[in-house]
């Protein structure tokens, strides 16, 4: 996971966020975090890059399990959500799943995938 800190309140998107350079994550910070002055964590970009993927349930409560699988023979680069949800209230539960992981190499195609449990 990667901590936004105090300036979570302000980390918005509408469902995916793929940041891969210095350049695109302080154009990133610049647009979203201009009320907050929390100093957030470096992430090395030669090998890393930050992904957010909401997800939304129906629960009463519900476990969020992230995955990063990287397929270099389909050259496809998955993040999977997992949901583990206990049913029976209706509640809407929204995760942004924000975290930092291995650099997307070049060429690679990028999913999202959402499973329940």
């Amino acid at each position: 996971m990667y901590d936004f800190k105090d300036c979570f309140l302000y980390a918005q998107f509408d469902s995916i966020l793929v940041i891969t350079s210095d350049t695109a994550f302080t154009s990133y910070k610049k647009a979203h975090f201009k009320n907050c002055t929390a100093t957030l964590d470096a992430v090395d970009f030669n090998t890393n890059c930050i992904l957010g993927f909401k997800v939304r349930s129906i629960a009463c409560n519900a476990a969020f399990h992230r995955n990063i699988e990287i397929d270099s023979v389909a050259k496809i680069y998955k993040y999977t959500v997992s949901v583990e949800k206990c049913a029976g209230c209706g509640t809407n539960i929204t995760s942004t799943n924000i975290v930092v992981a291995p650099q997307i190499p070049m060429g690679y195609k990028l999913q999202f995938v959402t499973k329940t449990q």
